[in-house]
């Protein structure tokens, strides 16, 4: 295994370091580093361009030179990472090599590799000082390694437990002596004193009914995830919820089911308190998210990511529940709404996220999707009526197809939105009618000192976003409206195009890139309705006419900027497409 090592060349640098300065380099090999992943085990990496390490590549250190190795083999932290792919002997090296450090251990167990399962039972006599375990196996365990598992881990931080069960029903690893039920893998590291220091725990692919907490772990468990095939229908939440019953000082809860045979679940009647709960994450059935959410009293929760399958079939029984979770998170800054499909009759992804950013850090207090959703407006509205929309600064719509009435339902009380970031044709179809639309609204308090965005709207029988209702000057009462986003500053559109090819052939802004220079026009009449900046990102068919009506609109004091152009021969180019359904796009009849 180890090759003789050449002598250090006299007066090299790596001769004159001294020993602790070539450990912590050692420390920093990639390999090792890369290790540092809870779940570094079986990853393929590479630490040099086109070479493809093995389990511990970094042992290569102590083979350079006598130096090096002396160094090396004094490090025992450099020894403690161990995968459970190598034979026997080498695994006993490396454990003699790792001292008393604190062991990092990833054990995959196949029927077809004995020497793992050797290897496996050899780290295992030192389970007290290992602090992260993982444990991956298809078959059942040998009696004398589920009883090596059985024994004290007081330093045991971290449990990864990945397919550890047979067909459900079966409780792996029982060892049928005595009648001693207790002797279970996972169960007996959470029984009793053994896990006093267990943090984290992580259960693949299958959840039973044999786990269970009843030792010190119950009160030190911060962070659970749960994931793959469970129990099928109520039966699983029913464990899962008592699995939660126990550990009360749970902070994060992640949970995802694989789906199941459609059915409406009984009310369970059950309330889990988590009062320490901040991260909550669930990617299940829209009717085992809305039972999870229902059960759960979370007061102190500040993150919910949960994505929902079969939205359409529950939307009555889930929306609500997200609408009441959401009120109780922290006020987003940020606010994104995606929606997908070509069809906007059919069901589609909707995907909402809310960002806190702040001066350091940013968060994100939720991020909601529903993977069948009938109407994305509706959602949206249905999600977000409650939630404090006031410090919202950004608004990001991608993809969705919306109707006037659907943009009012989402931008009309994002008053101190001063970004607007638009992506994809759907979305920025409605876009001239957006900015120009004015809204009535109660008269200000002092009509001589406008608030940003107010305006003296005239009467007018003439549609809505027509020039005579902007802009006459009709005798008859006068009215007060308001522009939607008030403070908006800065748009940019993303991928879409800004008009139909012979629009752009032919050298002219084109019928929607008109309307839009239009609205513009009137926002900047409008006090502080004006634009600073619209930023064209990768955007389509956008010749220097529609460039020279859009810097007409904004001004002298708004400018145009482009990004993401094509490049041929050197020449930076705009980047075009056929659009032979423009139409799709473009607003129906009766929609403005």
């Amino acid at each position: 295994m180890d090759v003789t090592p050449e002598p250090p060349v006299n007066g090299s640098p790596a001769h004159r370091a001294p020993a602790e300065v070539l450990q912590e380099i050692f420390l920093r090999h990639p390999g090792y580093i890369a290790a540092e992943d809870p779940y570094f085990a079986h990853k393929s990496h590479k630490c040099v361009e086109g070479v493809e390490c093995g389990p511990v590549c970094w042992a290569a250190v102590a083979n350079v030179c006598q130096q090096w190795r002396a160094a090396a083999l004094d490090c025992p932290a450099l020894w403690s990472r161990l995968e459970v792919s190598i034979s026997p002997e080498w695994m006993a090296e490396l454990l003699h090599r790792s001292g008393n450090a604190q062991l990092q251990v990833s054990a995959r167990l196949m029927a077809d590799n004995v020497g793992h399962a050797d290897s496996f039972e050899l780290v295992l006599t030192q389970l007290s000082r290992i602090c992260y375990l993982e444990i991956c196996s298809a078959q059942f365990l040998r009696r004398t390694t589920v009883k090596l598992l059985a024994g004290p881990a007081p330093l045991l931080r971290t449990l990864v437990l990945d397919e550890l069960f047979a067909a459900p029903g079966d409780r792996f690893l029982l060892v049928p002596a005595g009648g001693d039920t207790d002797i279970l893998c996972c169960p007996a590291l959470l029984h009793r004193d053994r896990t006093p220091r267990l943090f984290y725990l992580e259960i693949r692919r299958n959840l039973q009914d044999g786990i269970t907490f009843n030792g010190p772990c119950s009160a030190s468990l911060r962070c659970l995830k749960v994931s793959g095939n469970m129990m099928e229908g109520p039966l699983r939440m029913y464990s899962l919820l008592s699995l939660l019953r126990a550990t009360p000082s749970l902070e994060s809860l992640e949970v995802e089911c694989a789906p199941i045979t459609p059915s409406i679940p009984p009310l369970l009647g059950i309330h889990v308190d988590l009062p320490r709960l901040q991260l909550l994450v669930v990617t299940a059935d829209a009717d085992e998210c809305a039972l999870l959410l229902s059960c759960l009293r979370i007061p102190a929760l500040v993150s919910l990511r949960l994505t929902a399958r079969r939205t359409q079939t529950y939307y009555p029984l889930l929306l609500p529940l997200i609408a009441d979770t959401l009120t109780r998170l922290p006020a987003p800054t940020i606010l994104s709404v995606a929606g997908f499909g070509a069809n906007p009759a059919a069901p589609g992804p909707l995907c909402l996220t809310g960002i806190q950013r702040g001066a350091r850090v940013s968060l994100m207090t939720f991020n909601i999707v529903l993977c069948d959703c009938a109407n994305h407006a509706d959602a949206v509205r249905d999600a977000l009526q409650h939630v404090e929309l006031a410090q919202v600064h950004t608004l990001s719509v991608i993809g969705v197809r919306l109707t006037r009435r659907d943009w009012y339902a989402i931008a009309w009380p994002l008053d101190g939105v001063a970004l607007l970031v638009v992506t994809g044709l759907y979305a920025s179809a409605l876009l001239p009618a957006l900015l120009r639309v004015k809204r009535h609204v109660p008269p200000p308090d002092n009509p001589n000192a406008l608030p940003r965005g107010m305006l003296r709207a005239p009467p007018s029988v003439a549609p809505p976003d027509s020039e005579s209702s902007d802009d006459a000057q009709e005798a008859g009462p006068v009215r007060w409206g308001r522009l939607v986003l008030p403070n908006l500053q800065d748009l940019w559109l993303a991928e879409s195009c800004m008009s139909r090819k012979e629009e752009y052939d032919a050298g002219v802004p084109g019928a929607w890139g008109s309307a839009l220079c239009t609205a513009l026009r009137q926002r900047a009449r409008v006090a502080g309705g004006g634009l600073g900046l619209v930023n064209l990102l990768r955007t389509f068919n956008t010749n220097k006419a529609l460039l020279a009506a859009l810097q007409d609109a904004l001004g002298s004091k708004g400018r145009v900027r482009t990004a993401g152009l094509s490049r041929k021969d050197g020449i930076t180019e705009p980047l075009t497409c056929e659009t032979p359904d423009w139409a799709n796009y473009m607003p129906r009849s009766g929609e403005l």
